[in-house]
């Protein structure tokens, strides 16, 4: 019964309105895009739509991960921070941790069959107008596009969310119908890094260990170590620029976000010059 929901949801058309809102977003903020670049504006806030453009830089590494392993294995921490990536281990290395994989989540995927793929083409010429538009009647242009977008996603994962109990489909693994199929998968396994450093031993966990940057700042917020030792297994290669539009509410959520984190490393490094 549970896959009845999500067929209904591509045959009654809302798969195609999804792929066209997707499209439509895409295209909207790229006019938004221009026109701000073209501005020189960094940032840009439009009040009464409840919108901001921004333009932001980020910086590219290059990273010996390899040699940074190994130091965070020599100080004792790289099993406590990091997630171990199963693809870089043989068959014979997974057969020896079988036991202690962690089953990924389970989603399902619909593929359309090529009949049934949404030609999403005819909607750059459908917003065009809008390159010669204000800017506040491309931001409200963008916050209509993105609400019609974020209700027919929310429909999409909640049927995604129903056919996940469909015994047949759970059973079978994937159902096919006329207008494409459906799969039941499941994401990458994990594994705990101490098992993999007890029975594969430190070259091996060195070899398939994976550190993010939010927990190499804690380690050294906690004086684990020091950026410049973080420093030399890095090299700076690019500096890229990238667009963000995002409703002004959920900008004040992400900056919120980033200062509790900011105080959070704050502390501990306050805390850890105290010790």
């Amino acid at each position: 019964m549970s896959i009845i929901t999500i067929k209904r949801f591509i045959q009654d058309g809302n798969y195609r309105e999804l792929k066209i809102a997707e499209a439509r977003l895409e295209q909207i903020q790229e006019i938004l895009k221009e026109n701000q670049k073209a501005d020189g504006s960094i940032r840009m806030e439009w009040k009464d739509v409840g919108v901001v453009g921004k333009m932001m830089k980020y910086n590219v590494y290059r990273t010996n991960y390899i040699a940074l392993n190994e130091h965070l294995l020599d100080l004792g921490i790289l099993p406590l921070i990091a997630d171990v990536d199963l693809s870089e281990l043989n068959e014979d290395q997974i057969k020896v941790l079988k036991k202690y994989l962690v089953p990924g989540e389970p989603y399902v995927q619909f593929s359309p069959k090529k009949a049934s793929r949404v030609d999403v083409s005819f909607v750059e010429s459908e917003v065009a107008w809008l390159r010669d538009a204000s800017f506040s009647d491309q931001a409200k242009a963008w916050r209509a596009a993105k609400g019609r977008l974020d209700t027919v996603e929310n429909l999409y994962q909640n049927a995604r969310a129903a056919a996940l109990k469909s015994p047949s489909l759970r059973r079978k693994r994937k159902l096919q119908y006329d207008f494409g199929s459906f799969s039941y998968l499941e994401r990458k396994a994990s594994c705990d890094p101490e098992i993999v450093l007890s029975l594969l031993g430190a070259g091996v966990l060195i070899q398939c260990a994976k550190v993010d940057t939010t927990s190499l700042e804690e380690c050294c917020a906690r004086g684990y170590l020091r950026k410049p030792e973080l420093n030399q297994f890095r090299q700076l290669v690019d500096v890229r620029e990238r667009y963000v539009v995002m409703e002004i509410e959920k900008e004040k959520q992400s900056q919120e976000f980033l200062n509790r984190r900011l105080q959070r490393l704050s502390y501990l490094s306050r805390n850890q010059s105290m010790a």
